[in-house]
């Protein structure tokens, strides 16, 4: 079996209509996937991964404090997307079901083919969402590019005839990386010292 892993439900849909067409084989809808001929065909439904949060990497960091700042991780860590909840004046983090049994499928899936197509939208946030998964789960499996430029049959088949390995797309995946790990930074220092600032001059409860 071979994997595709799409970056939206309507995009697995899309391709494996396309297989049983090409391939005069029923789709197979398991839920979490599909299976047409020899192929499985499973989505992220965007990013199913962020990066940690500061508490995350050293507890003292829930606790506000101007003398922490900058916070910069020696290396940026992924975790499963959570859900947030408001408790009293704390928001508290739980599990987001969905991502995390899509995870597990993805796993499970990759454990049981030879090799993997990412079919990630053609842009950089298309690649990284692909790979950041195909990472986090320690994926061992050769990767193909299925570069999809539309979801029309023949635009698929295009793709198909055109398949490059994945490691050609790593300037993408690294130039994603980098904004997102640049947005991180800036996010969580500029937001924490201005709240701090408003606090210390009485403009924020």
């Amino acid at each position: 079996m071979k994997l595709i892993i799409a970056e939206k439900e309507y995009m697995a849909q899309d391709i494996a209509n396309y297989l049983s067409k090409k391939n005069h084989v029923l789709v197979e809808n398991i839920g979490k996937y599909f299976i047409a001929g020899d192929f499985f065909i499973t989505w992220a439904r965007g990013h199913l991964l962020k990066y940690y949060e500061p508490q995350d990497y050293n507890k003292k960091y829930s606790k506000w404090n101007a003398k922490d700042l900058p916070i910069i991780p020696l290396s940026f860590e992924v975790k499963i997307i959570t859900n947030k909840e408001k408790r009293g004046r704390s928001w508290v983090e739980t599990e987001n079901t969905f991502m995390t049994e899509q995870i597990a499928c993805i796993s499970d899936l990759i454990s049981k083919s030879k090799e993997v197509y990412h079919a990630g939208d053609a842009d950089r946030e298309g690649q990284m969402v692909v790979d950041e998964i195909l990472n986090f789960v320690n994926n061992d499996k050769p990767v193909s590019r299925l570069w999809l430029h539309g979801l029309s049959d023949s635009q698929i088949d295009k793709a198909f005839h055109n398949l490059t390995p994945n490691e050609t797309k790593t300037p993408l995946f690294e130039a994603a990386k980098a904004r997102a790990e640049t947005d991180w930074l800036y996010g969580t220092n500029f937001s924490r010292a201005i709240t701090m600032k408003f606090k210390e001059k009485g403009l924020t409860n």
